[in-house]
């Protein structure tokens, strides 16, 4: 398990890329999520089903999570494909949160980008 206040959990696969679920009210993390995000990224959050810059959007608006805890770890990892799915466990001022989650991530000629993420509420 990994347990992360403020900042950002991050995996690493064997080509040494690094992915990550980013949390933090810092602009230079928020600048690099935006660079590592397909334009075209689909997301399944909660109620909502988002795309491009709707995404976008949302992350300048979005409260971030005080803290978060990644278990149940599972991936599968192509040339120019990696699929990570965990289970997340967070807090937001003091509520819990608890989800399955799934990101996709492709190779493009910009780098490993984030092309779906899905989070499951559970309970």
């Amino acid at each position: 398990a990994e347990r992360r206040t403020g900042g950002s959990v991050r995996c690493r696969i064997s080509d040494g890329s690094v992915f990550g679920w980013v949390e933090v009210d810092d602009p230079t993390v928020a600048a690099e999520a935006r660079r590592r995000m397909h334009p075209s990224c689909v997301m399944v959050l909660a109620g909502s089903v988002l795309q491009g810059e709707a995404i976008l959007n949302g992350m300048d608006t979005a409260p971030r999570w005080d803290g978060v805890q990644m278990t149940d770890r599972h991936g599968v990892e192509t040339e120019d494909c990696v699929v990570l799915a965990y289970r997340a466990a967070a807090t937001r001022k003091g509520a819990a949160y608890a989800a399955l989650c799934s990101s996709t991530w492709v190779r493009q000629a910009e780098g490993w980008q984030l092309i779906q993420h899905q989070q499951t509420p559970e309970g």
